[in-house]
């Protein structure tokens, strides 16, 4: 390909070729996009300044082709950018992001249905060194928090898969927005994110105790609709077993917020399902043992009434068991 040849003027040549034959044939060019496009990729890297222009025009155009085309067919595209999405030359990643606003603008495209296939690569772009890059990631995936908060139909296991892996990054930007999108995230699934509540449970209550206090907000307010979310769901729609055990790894935390909140989770499901609970029990009682050893008073109170409930309800199912045993033999 022309586009790839190593002489720049043969390259930028190649684009202005390319700008007048799709200038003219527009809708028809649709049917080589995908071609087009990864030619476009390679030279968004492009070191030459003319090769650069001539690039960057070619791509408006071909943005401008594709957004008034009916003729586009998405889910042949999509592999192709997912392919890219980790790249990591700052024009290149440019470049992509440009192209997911422009497809996310357009309203007969279900950018939706295809984000597992790149928005991880976009949340690992927030940690670009480059602030522009940064900035226009971020504006991108607002756009697309937007989209899913309008859709009808969304999958959301690899949604809050990436979202949970995030959330522990080093980059704060990356883990701010992670946990900022947990909350709208959580609002719109409602009970079809139960099943992956305990992986977002674990990075919530991890994240409630970080030094900086704008992520401890994001991860309160997550925290909050997933506890009114479990408290109001069926016990059926969620694995109670995999939830104890995030929440018996965080009461042997070291910090208060943590501890206060999984205890706090600890009430609530007393209070919804206490047998189910009890069921569990013993990788609870060890920690919560260990929290009458706290200084803060208040994880002392939580931890004793926690206890006191388990025991009470302990004692009240070995009567009822007793009574019932009884009773077959009478």
């Amino acid at each position: 390909s022309a586009l790839s040849d190593p002489d720049p003027r043969v390259r930028y040549t190649a684009c202005e070729a390319l700008y007048n034959i799709a200038k003219v044939a527009r809708s028809s060019c649709v049917a080589h996009i995908n071609e087009i496009f990864d030619g476009l990729f390679k030279l968004s890297a492009d070191t030459d300044v003319q090769v650069q222009n001539g690039m960057q025009l070619l791509d408006r155009l071909m943005k401008d082709v594709v957004t008034e085309s009916e003729a586009f067919d998405l889910a042949a595209f999509m592999p192709l950018l997912g392919e890219r999405i980790y790249v990591s030359n700052p024009f290149s990643r440019q470049f992509l992001v440009g192209w997911i606003s422009t497809l996310g603008s357009v309203p007969d495209l279900d950018l939706v249905a295809h984000l597992p296939v790149f928005l991880d690569g976009l949340f690992h772009m927030l940690a670009d060194a480059n602030r522009e890059i940064r900035t226009q990631t971020f504006d991108a995936l607002n756009q697309l928090l937007r989209e899913i908060g309008e859709a009808e139909e969304v999958d959301y296991a690899p949604l809050f898969h990436v979202l949970v892996t995030h959330c522990s990054s080093r980059d704060k930007f990356t883990t701010l927005t992670s946990l900022s999108w947990l909350h709208p995230l959580i609002s719109h699934a409602q009970a079809l994110m139960l099943p992956f509540c305990a992986p977002v449970l674990n990075a919530v209550l991890s994240s409630l105790s970080h030094p900086e206090e704008e992520l401890r907000e994001a991860a309160a307010r997550a925290d909050t609709s997933l506890r009114a979310l479990l408290h109001q769901s069926n016990a059926a729609q969620f694995e109670m077993g995999t939830v104890l055990h995030a929440l018996a790894a965080h009461l042997s935390s070291a910090y208060v917020p943590t501890l206060l909140a999984a205890l706090q989770w600890v009430h609530m499901l007393l209070l919804k399902n206490a047998a189910s609970v009890l069921e569990l029990a013993p990788q609870l009682w060890p920690p919560l043992f260990k929290c009458l050893g706290n200084p803060s008073e208040e994880v002392v109170r939580l931890a004793l009434e926690a206890l006191a409930k388990m025991v009470d309800g302990r004692d009240q199912h070995s009567a009822q068991h007793s009574a019932q045993h009884s009773a077959q033999h009478s």
